[in-house]
């Protein structure tokens, strides 16, 4: 394995022991004990990735204070995908799309959401009261006019 007696001899470039050392501090703190065997892991991802790959995934994971080997692996897959190619609309094909919207009359779905609480109130009181705070406000301002009828509930 790379770089395995430098583990052993204490050669490793400075960000990858002092990575090491926070690994190992961070699983121990953890009670797992196996920073080594962790690091290990992420030694082995120099045999399928460029060392300079895997020294940059470590400064990435160690700056977010992601200290395992899942992370860097994850860091490596993340640098290695290929940017998404999805054009964007194009505003000559879809000249409607740069065009403010009107914002959706949702006083429909407040009726479905509310049921019989709001059966005798007019549609505009509805659609008043749903504008002003949803199908929330419109349960509860139809709750408080039923209190002061004097029903229940």
């Amino acid at each position: 394995m790379p770089f395995a007696s430098a583990v052993r001899n204490g050669a490793l470039p400075l960000t990858w022991e002092t990575f090491r050392r926070r690994l190992v501090a961070e699983r121990a703190a953890l009670s797992l004990h196996d920073g080594n065997r962790e690091f290990a892991r992420i030694l082995h991802l120099c045999l399928s990735h460029s060392v300079a790959d895997v020294g940059a995934a470590l400064e990435l994971a160690a700056a977010s204070s992601r200290y395992s080997a899942d992370a860097v692996r994850q860091l490596l897959h993340w640098a290695g995908a290929p940017a998404p190619s999805t054009a964007p609309l194009d505003p000559a094909r879809y000249p409607e799309y740069h065009l403010p919207q009107p914002r959706p009359d949702l006083a429909a779905y407040n009726r479905l959401l509310v049921g019989q609480s709001t059966s005798g109130m007019s549609e505009e009181q509805t659609g008043e009261q749903s504008a002003q705070g949803g199908p929330a406000a419109t349960a509860a301002t139809a709750a408080t006019a039923a209190m002061r009828r004097g029903e229940r509930g």
